[in-house]
């Protein structure tokens, strides 16, 4: 597995992680779309199965923990993969952007795919993340119409 209990507080936390990993992995936007849309009935499992009730369970934090040595997000996994329609599903959820990885690489230039390039530059800016990290690290996101 990619992630393990010094990462995480569950056995289930460990689970959905590693599926949300697979599913950027392979592209399978099918199953990464089921995992962001039934998170509430898994934080719901979690929860219930916790001893710890200060963890840190939304969907953003998920989405955006660091794994690994390489400390990787979900969206590098794509990003790498060259998976357009699970990095735009990943965006939609609230993953962030701006994280980079270990060698301070932000998703966006850790290819070098136009095509996948245009995914984040084509990002909505009613979804714009921290303006001065996006600006020194990623590409400027279009003006609204």
């Amino acid at each position: 597995p990619v992630f393990t209990t010094k990462s995480f507080i569950s056995g289930e936390q460990i689970k959905l992680q590693n599926e949300l990993y697979t599913a950027c992995k392979t592209g399978n936007i099918v199953e990464l779309k089921r995992l962001i849309e039934s998170y509430p009935e898994i934080e719901h499992q979690i929860t219930a199965q916790s001893e710890n009730s200060n963890a840190e369970l939304n969907l953003a934090y998920i989405l955006c923990h660091q794994f690994g040595d390489k400390r990787l997000t979900l969206l590098h996994v794509a990003t790498a993969g060259g998976h357009k329609e699970c990095i735009q599903a990943l965006l939609d959820a609230g993953c962030d952007p701006s994280i980079s990885d270990k060698q301070d690489v932000v998703p966006y230039r850790s290819t070098s795919s136009k095509d996948v390039r245009n995914t984040f530059r084509h990002y909505p800016t009613s979804h714009t993340y921290d303006q001065e990290q996006q600006q020194a690290k990623g590409p400027r996101p279009p003006d609204p119409p």
